[in-house]
């Protein structure tokens, strides 16, 4: 894994999308990072980009601008008309019992959720709170 890859605190595929924007490809850039991020308007904004520090660029003419490279991609979908994330329809929801979880998931994992519904948690208790 790339040392710009393993600094990003969202785990973005930074190579992945630098290789479809240098094809011009931008919308597959722009679905490989809504595929981990459910924020691209705002993260864009905000990131400290800690992977420009590390960038193996850096020693020879500058390391890539990371951020800005996200931040084209995002400013060209609005611009277009193209709403930043479009999640599939969910699969027909199958009712099964499940445990509870343990965790809460990530809010950076929130947008995945109408994509893989969870199953309804369920109570082997019949008693009721007053």
């Amino acid at each position: 894994m790339a040392p710009c890859a393993e600094q990003c605190p969202l785990n973005l595929c930074i190579q992945g999308y630098a290789t479809h924007i240098a094809a011009g490809d931008y919308r597959a850039a722009l679905d490989l990072i809504t595929s981990r991020l459910c924020l691209p308007d705002t993260v864009c904004r905000v990131c400290h980009r800690p992977c420009e520090s590390v960038c193996v660029r850096g020693g020879i003419d500058g390391p890539v601008a990371v951020n800005d490279l996200k931040r084209f991609v995002v400013d060209r979908a609005a611009e277009e008309g193209a709403p930043p994330y479009q999640p599939p329809p969910p699969p027909p929801y199958v009712h099964e019992e499940a445990e509870a979880p343990t965790h809460a998931p990530k809010f950076s994992q929130a947008h995945i959720l109408p994509v893989r519904p969870m199953p309804a948690c369920t109570s082997s208790s019949t008693s009721r709170m007053p």
